[in-house]
This record gives C-alpha cells, structure tokens and sequence, in this order.
C-alpha cells in the first residue's frame, strides 16, 4: 500500500494581501512565493513589479487594486509565470474582508418603544 503525502516544497504557493498605509494613501500588501526567481508575478492579469526573490511582495494602491477588480470582489488572481518551464501558476488570493464591498449609507432608523 503506497502513500502519498503532499510536501510543502511542491504544493501550491499560497499568498496573501492585507491593508497597509501608505505616504499617500492605503495601500494592498500582497505577498508569495514562486518556484524561481526569476518567475513574472501578474496580478488580475496586470505585470507587476515584485520585490524579494522566491519569497516576494508587492505594494499597490487600493485605486489600482479597484481598478483591476471587478466590484465587490473578494479575491484577487495572482499568477507567476515560470521562466524555465513556460508554465503559469494562478492562486486566488483572499482580499481583506469588505475592501472592495460596496458601501451602504443607513438613512434613518426607527425604534419602538414597547
């Protein structure tokens, strides 16, 4: 009988994305990691310019973040393209909770007396 067990060197790079400041404004710190140094990272299918080697992040605005998202979205796709393989790796990335949530404005509210 034959078992298999799932190593951390082989499976799937997690990542992560919380809020930060910024000098100008908020800004989403995504982080992971990639097979090589050298793997292109895209995020919703944008370049991006990351920092580190295997262990990388990014800074984006939370505008650009926005921008590239559709409304509402609770996640963000993040992609690294392996220069030695040609392959690509996509993740889904869980974005802080209610970042790109639309926002309601509570009008009035009525309490009753009993």
């Amino acid at each position: 009988m034959a078992l298999s067990l799932a190593s951390p060197a082989i499976a799937a790079p997690e990542g992560s994305a919380r809020l930060v400041s910024c000098a100008e404004a908020d800004c989403l710190l995504v982080s992971g990691s990639r097979a090589h140094a050298g793997a292109a990272v895209r995020i919703n299918g944008h370049p991006v310019q990351p920092q580190g080697g295997r262990t990388w992040k990014v800074l984006l605005p939370v505008d650009t973040v926005r921008a590239w998202s559709l409304p509402g979205a609770r996640n963000i796709a993040v992609t690294t393209l392996d220069p030695e393989t040609k392959g690509a790796v996509t993740t889904q990335v869980r974005l802080p909770i209610g970042m790109l949530g639309s926002i309601t404005e509570l009008a009035s509210l009525v309490i009753l007396q009993r």
